[in-house]
């Protein structure tokens, strides 16, 4: 009997679990307050760090930009490391090819660039994909904190109401009567002590 009863209890709580709500009893938000995640993106989207900018330009009198910077740290230094492998992989193409062809090598000099005087050519080859590889990673990687920072920009604006203080408490309280269904529920507060 004791087991049955169990059994109906949590089919009975499953049953009334559309009538859970929560209710926040903080402030209305008003409109000078309010931050589009939307517009966060788009201003992120068209210049890195602008929706960062857009969040947090008067946050309760304080100006917490200090996203931006990471952001264009990030951007510039996987910019560099694309720029350096490509470079480098100019350079050991070039040398690549003046390796493997007869035409750009009349001389038979065995390199081009006396910096590589002491690879092979299937050192300079191995050395050519590998730069290949970390250009690639670092494309990768520009294009993951670029889209990082629209969604960073676009969630902060999404929780830039949101209260976060300590003094919140969850009451559980039995809702009386019926709903438009027929069933009963339980109700959730959100109170602020």
């Amino acid at each position: 009997m004791n087991n049955s009863f169990r059994i109906y209890t949590v089919f009975f709580f499953f049953l009334c679990i559309n009538l859970i709500h929560a209710q926040d009893t903080t402030e209305v938000d008003t409109l000078k307050n309010y931050r589009s995640p939307k517009k966060a993106a788009i201003l992120s989207a068209a210049i890195p760090g602008a929706g960062q900018i857009y969040n947090h330009a008067s946050v309760k009198g304080q100006r917490r930009l200090w996203k931006v910077p990471i952001v264009y740290a990030g951007l510039a230094t996987a910019g560099y490391f694309l720029y350096d492998n490509t470079k480098n992989i100019n350079v050991l193409r070039t040398e690549y090819l003046w390796r493997i062809d007869e035409t750009l090598n009349p001389t038979g000099l065995g390199y081009n660039n006396p910096d590589y005087q002491n690879y092979t050519t299937d050192n300079v080859r191995t050395a050519l994909d590998q730069y290949k590889d970390w250009r690639d990673l670092s494309v990768v990687c520009i294009a993951g904190i670029y889209i990082l920072q629209i969604v960073d920009a676009s969630v902060d604006a999404h929780l830039f109401n949101h209260d976060i203080s300590p003094n919140l408490s969850l009451i559980i309280t039995p809702k009386i009567g019926l709903n438009t269904t027929g069933s009963f529920g339980f109700g959730l507060t959100l109170l602020r002590k």
